[in-house]
């Protein structure tokens, strides 16, 4: 698997999400509200903090201390991220 970046423009040290169902891409913020928006967004305000965007989750790492150096091993599930994982990704920019 990669490094902990977004797929389409490449960048590092933010929050991604992934699709709820599925982790073929990880996204930033900005990306992921276009994918969202061409999918027929809710229409909810969404900001770089929500863990959600209509169907796309936060993407944690479980080897989330190392991941912007060495290869994601795997992802938590959107309801299985323990606590010092989920701090982790909210310290994100």
């Amino acid at each position: 698997m990669k490094t902990y970046r977004c797929d389409v423009c490449g960048c590092t040290n933010v929050k991604l999400w992934r699709d709820y169902e599925s982790a073929p891409r990880l996204l930033c913020f900005k990306h992921t509200m276009e994918k969202e928006h061409s999918a027929g967004d809710d229409g909810q305000s969404h900001s770089p903090n929500d863990d959600s965007i209509h169907w796309s989750v936060a993407a944690v790492p479980t080897n989330f201390a190392e991941c912007m150096t060495e290869p994601i091993q795997a992802l938590w599930g959107y309801t299985s991220v323990p606590p010092d994982a989920a701090a982790w990704w909210q310290a994100l920019a």
